[in-house]
């Protein structure tokens, strides 16, 4: 669990460099199945470890992620708003030293 909490903010930095990249190329497919992937392994492991919020968070990323998909893309500025806030929560969730479980409940 310690372990996982110190990769953490590593994995939160990947899924901002991925959204980067979807707003700056217009959705390319790989940079959505980059990202999608990134936040299933965060949903998972982090359910399995105890990370409750991150575990949350990272499923609110990907439900946005899906309708997006499903949409053919952002209905922009509201959107893209609701994703940052989550990714900015998901930084915020291990921002102690040491990263613990439930962090940011």
């Amino acid at each position: 669990k310690e372990l996982y909490g110190q990769q953490l903010p590593a994995k939160f930095q990947e899924i901002d460099r991925q959204w980067q990249t979807l707003q700056r190329d217009g959705w390319p497919e790989e940079a959505v199945e980059n990202m999608a992937r990134l936040t299933h392994q965060i949903i998972g492991t982090s359910a399995s470890l105890g990370f409750t919020t991150v575990s949350n968070l990272a499923r609110d990323i990907d439900g946005m992620l899906k309708e997006t998909m499903e949409q053919n893309g952002f209905s922009a500025d509201r959107a893209e708003a609701q994703v940052r806030k989550k990714i900015a929560q998901l930084k915020q969730a291990c921002t102690q030293p040491g990263c613990n479980p439930d962090a940011g409940q």
